[in-house]
């Protein structure tokens, strides 16, 4: 893999756009309510360590990616085991994403589009993209990532008088086991989501130093977020919040300055667009990536349109409905966990095993790997 093509600030932007996804617009974990926030930093907090395993999996093996990586720690045979779960999980992770957001945009603003136009639309997009290479997504992502900060911060700004503090009350009023789940919800989606993230590291300097790198994407994803969710909350109140599937649009529609600056909404939405286009391209080349090594095709770019025909397909026939994409969301993500975490863990203490007998021998495990 070639290295170098993107830069610190640019895998940093990519791994905020990527992580925001459709979180930014949508009404995610919405059980907690008012204490939405102190969930979403207690995910924050507990996502530290596995953020720091990937960190210490590309010092290990720089300038790969992490097909490589688990094909050089466990061998052939496991190594095609888990770089196929990879896969899955990948690919599904595309079609959900995908969706989400056709569900969204029809629902806010495309209600008589067919849905299956929406989403060609959008994977055809993505598709010319990730066969563009990675580099291409990464340059474009440093204006959509001063873009979407704009937004977040103007929108919030211009409804300051209409922030109500006392929506926050009572604090901590949900049951312990909503709490856990809620922040399991924000643990596995969006953040231990980045682990799609170690498809595209290996286009970093080898001397990029990722703990860096993952901590400042981290935190401004969870600034950004918490700002988002607390905009939205103490605006609409808990109650409100919790019943709309995109609080962001009604939250955005109260602005209303001097009758002539309002209906900002489209704001949210190209939000949603930028965010969403990342975190498909990403997943899509992770994905073409995968399978290429997977089923020895040379060139990943020749799996990616039949993928994107695939995945626009997919995305319209397994979810029918708003309702069951949230049911999935809110109850089949702990399936995700074993690859998020699981996966992880594993290859990290294997990687670590078999570093630690390299270097008895004298030898580089990246090179050995």
């Amino acid at each position: 893999m070639k290295t170098g093509l993107i830069s610190d600030k640019q895998m940093i932007c990519l791994m905020t756009l990527f992580l925001l996804g459709t979180s930014v617009a949508s009404g995610i974990n919405r059980n907690a309510k008012q204490d939405i926030w102190l969930t979403l930093l207690a995910a924050a907090i507990a996502i530290i360590p596995i953020l720091l395993i990937y960190a210490r999996l590309t010092s290990l093996f720089p300038g790969k990616s992490i097909t490589e990586i688990l094909f050089g720690t466990f061998g052939k045979l496991f190594g095609w085991i888990v770089t196929f779960i990879f896969f899955i999980y990948c690919f599904q992770h595309c079609v959900l994403i995908l969706t989400s957001f056709i569900d969204m945009v029809s629902i806010i603003a495309l209600q008589k589009t067919p849905k299956i136009i929406t989403g060609l639309i959008i994977m055809i997009l993505c598709a010319y993209t990730t066969r563009k290479n990675i580099n291409v997504l990464s340059r474009g992502s440093l204006f959509l990532f001063v873009f979407i900060i704009s937004i977040i911060i103007i929108t919030t700004v211009l409804l300051v008088d209409k922030l109500d503090f006392a929506n926050l009350m009572p604090m901590l009023s949900i049951d312990s086991g909503t709490f856990i789940s809620s922040a399991l919800h924000f643990f596995s989606f969006p953040f231990a989501e980045s682990i799609v993230l170690l498809s595209i590291v290996g286009f970093l300097s080898k001397e990029t130093k990722m703990y860096r790198v993952f901590m400042i994407g981290l935190a401004i994803t969870v600034v950004l977020l918490l700002i988002s969710i607390l905009r939205n909350l103490l605006t609409l109140g808990p109650t409100t919040y919790s019943e709309l599937y995109s609080p962001s649009n009604i939250a955005v529609s109260v602005i209303n300055i001097g009758d002539f600056f309002q209906r900002i909404e489209a704001l949210i939405e190209s939000t949603l667009i930028f965010c969403v286009f990342v975190k498909i391209c990403i997943c899509l080349y992770a994905s073409c990536v995968s399978a290429a090594k997977l089923f020895g095709v040379s060139d990943h770019n020749s799996l990616v349109y039949p993928f994107s025909l695939l995945i626009t397909v997919l995305s319209v026939i397994v979810f029918t409905s708003s309702i069951d994409i949230e049911y999935y969301t809110n109850h089949f993500y702990i399936w995700q966990l074993p690859v998020q975490v699981g996966l992880p863990i594993i290859l990290w203490i294997t990687a670590e095993i078999r570093n630690r007998i390299c270097k008895a021998k004298g030898k580089d495990l990246a090179v050995s790997g």
